[in-house]
């Protein structure tokens, strides 16, 4: 039994060290993404260019388009779209590696 309890409270030390660890090395890395983020705003505030945080539709809009750079997306229903909404004609394809329609 006393075994356990030792074990348990070493488990406990070494993970209470290993969050310490991690919260520090976290702490120095948005330190130094902060410094980093002041020196773009002030380059872009010396250009003359304006400065705005994005909303959360906005940041969702540019992931979107970051994974799908073409354009199409599926909606709700399961039928592709492009950027303005209308839908978007596909030709089945054969697949190349189990010879099915897609």
């Amino acid at each position: 039994m006393e075994t356990e309890n030792e074990i348990e409270r070493a488990l406990e030390s070494f993970s209470c060290e290993v969050y310490r660890t991690f919260a520090q090395e976290h702490g120095e890395v948005l330190a130094e993404f902060n410094s980093l983020l002041a020196g773009v705003e002030a380059t872009l505030g010396a250009t003359g260019m304006s400065i705005r945080r994005m909303s959360h539709q906005d940041l969702f809009l540019e992931i979107k388009r970051a994974l799908h750079p073409l354009g199409t997306t599926l909606c709700r229903t399961g039928r592709r779209t492009n950027r303005s909404g209308t839908r978007v004609r596909e030709a089945s394809r054969e697949c190349e590696c189990r010879g099915r329609t897609r």
